[in-house]
C-alpha cells in the first residue's frame, strides 16, 4: 500500500491501493469526523482515482501534502493511530472522546461543495463507487456524482421553472447537469416500476448554450455521468440506451433544427442568396465591424464603437419581444427612442435617434447585399412557429445556460418546443457575457423570464 510518490512525512498517513490489474490506483487516508454523540471517529477518505496515469497520482499526493500541512501534529497523529484488529484481521476505526477538539473544520481544510472547477468536490464512497473503480477497462470516463449542498439540492429537486444566477465558477452549469441526471434517474426508476410507459409519453431534455466549447464540455460531463452510473449499477440492462433522450447543443444548432422543420424554411429558400444563387455568409459581429460599421459617418463612429452599435441592434431594435410582433422585424424609431426613459438606459434620446438612423442604413445595405443577420432568421422562425406551431419532436424540459447571452427574441422560440412552461431552467451571470450580441440588465431580464416562462 505504499508508493514512491508518497513523501516520508506522509507515509503511514496516505496510502495508494493498486487494483490487481495494475491499471487503477486509489489514493486514500484516514480522517476523523465528529459523530452525533460528540466523539471523534476514524473514517476512510478517498482523495482521488487514477487510471493508467502515474502523473495523476503525483498531483493528488501533492494536493494532499498541501492540505495536510495546515493541520496540527495532534490531529495528524489521530489519523495514523490504529484501532483494534478483529478476528478477521481487519482494523476497526478508532473512537476518540471530545471529538470536537480533534475534527478539523471543512473550511480550514479548504473543502467546498460542488464548484465548477472540479476542485474540492466531496463524493460519497458507496458500493456503486467501488464497482465503478473496480470495473477494469470501462471506466476511463470516471465521473462520480458528488455531494451537493442544500441550496444545490433545492435547485436539482425543484419541479417548477427557475432562474439560477451566480458568478463564474459558482457551479451553475454543474448543478444543471446534475438536475438533468436526476431527471434521467427518475425516469428510469419509473420505467422499472411500471414497465412500458404510455406511447405518447415524452422524455427528452434539451440543453442549449451559446459557446460551442461549453456545449462540448457539457456533453462530455453529462455523458460521463450517465455512463458512470451504468457501470456502477448491478443491473444496467434497463438504462443502457441513454443517447436518444437528451440533446445538448449551441443556440445556432438549435435554430438550424427548428428552421429545418418549417414548411417555409429560411435556409432552404432564396432569402440569403444573391442574384447568382450563391449563398452569402450571415452578418455576424466580425462582418458587421469590417463591412458595415466603416460605412457609417465618421462623426457617428467617433461617438459609438462597433460593439455598442451591434449590441443595440441585436438586443433592443431587433432582439426585443416587441420586434417579434412588428411587420418588419424591428421596433419603430419612436419605440427605440422611448427606451431612453428607462432608469437602466445609458443612452439618451439623441444617442438612440442617431443609432436608429444608422441602423436603417445598415438594413438597406444588407438588403442590397442579399445578406442577413441572426435576428432576421429568429424573426422568420418565430413568425412561422406562431402561425403553424412546431411540427417536429419537442422536448419535455429545456435548460438554457449562459442565458444572459441570448436576446428575449431568441428565448421566445423555446416556448414553442417544450410541453410545459413549468419545465424551463435558466442559468446565467448578468455581470458577464461571452457574446457580443446581448447585454442584459438584471431587473428587466428577470421580469421578461418570469412574465413569459415562470
Amino acid at each position: 500500500n505504499s508508493c514512491s510518490f508518497i513523501p516520508d512525512e506522509l507515509k503511514g498517513i496516505v496510502h495508494v491501493y493498486k487494483y490487481a490489474s495494475g491499471s487503477n490506483d486509489l489514493v486514500w487516508s484516514v480522517d476523523v469526523r465528529q459523530t452525533v454523540d460528540g466523539s471523534g471517529k476514524q473514517v476512510l477518505k478517498v482523495w482521488g482515482f487514477a487510471i493508467y496515469n502515474s502523473d495523476e497520482i503525483g498531483r493528488i499526493v501533492q494536493r494532499i501534502k498541501y492540505d495536510l500541512a495546515r493541520l496540527s501534529p495532534k490531529y495528524l497523529r489521530r489519523r495514523s493511530d490504529k484501532g483494534i484488529v478483529n478476528s478477521e484481521g481487519s482494523i476497526l476505526p478508532k473512537i476518540f472522546e471530545n471529538g470536537a477538539d480533534l475534527v478539523e473544520n471543512d473550511v480550514q481544510l479548504g473543502i467546498s461543495h460542488a464548484d465548477s472547477s472540479g476542485q474540492g468536490k466531496v463524493y460519497t464512497l458507496d458500493d456503486k463507487a467501488v464497482r465503478i473503480w473496480r470495473s477494469e477497462g470501462r471506466n476511463s470516463f470516471m465521473s462520480l456524482p458528488f455531494k451537493t449542498s442544500q441550496e444545490e439540492d433545492d435547485i436539482i429537486n425543484c419541479v417548477t421553472s427557475m432562474l439560477v444566477l451566480g458568478r463564474s465558477g459558482s457551479g451553475k452549469t454543474t448543478v444543471m447537469v446534475h438536475r438533468m441526471f436526476a431527471e434521467w434517474m427518475e425516469y428510469h426508476e419509473r420505467y422499472e416500476t411500471v414497465g412500458c410507459l404510455e406511447p405518447d409519453f415524452l422524455f427528452r431534455r434539451l440543453m442549449v448554450t451559446v459557446s460551442p466549447m461549453l456545449s462540448e464540455e457539457i456533453k462530455r460531463s453529462y455523458t460521463d455521468m450517465v455512463d458512470t452510473h451504468i457501470v456502477g449499477s448491478v443491473n444496467d440492462a434497463s438504462v443502457s440506451d441513454s443517447r436518444s433522450d437528451h440533446d445538448i447543443m449551441t443556440f445556432d444548432e438549435f435554430l438550424d433544427i427548428i428552421d429545418g422543420k418549417l414548411a417555409n424554411s429560411f435556409y432552404s429558400n432564396n432569402q440569403h442568396r444573391d442574384e447568382f444563387g450563391v449563398n452569402l455568409q450571415p452578418v455576424d459581429f466580425d462582418n458587421f465591424s469590417n463591412l458595415y460599421y466603416p460605412r457609417f459617418s465618421e462623426t457617428f463612429r467617433d461617438l459609438f464603437d462597433s460593439s455598442q452599435v451591434y449590441t443595440e441592434i441585436c438586443t433592443h431594435i431587433k432582439g426585443s419581444v416587441a420586434s417579434l410582433h412588428s411587420g418588419k422585424g424591428y421596433i419603430t424609431e419612436d419605440e427605440y427612442i422611448s427606451l431612453a426613459d428607462s432608469r437602466v438606459s445609458i443612452l439618451d434620446r439623441d444617442d438612440r435617434r442617431d443609432i436608429y438612423r444608422e441602423f436603417l442604413n445598415y438594413e438597406k445595405w444588407k438588403g442590397k447585399d442579399y445578406s442577413y443577420d441572426l435576428m432576421d432568421v429568429v424573426h422568420h422562425v418565430y413568425k412561422c412557429l406562431e402561425k403553424d406551431g412546431y411540427k417536429g419532436r419537442g422536448w419535455s424540459s429545456v435548460y438554457i445556460d449562459e442565458v444572459q447571452d441570448l436576446t428575449p427574441a431568441q428565448l421566445s422560440l423555446f416556448r414553442f418546443v417544450c410541453g410545459g412552461l413549468d419545465r424551463f431552467v435558466f442559468a446565467g451571470d448578468t455581470a458577464q457575457t461571452v457574446s457580443t450580441v446581448c447585454i442584459c440588465f438584471f431587473q428587466s431580464f428577470a421580469d421578461y423570464l418570469f412574465h413569459h416562462f415562470v
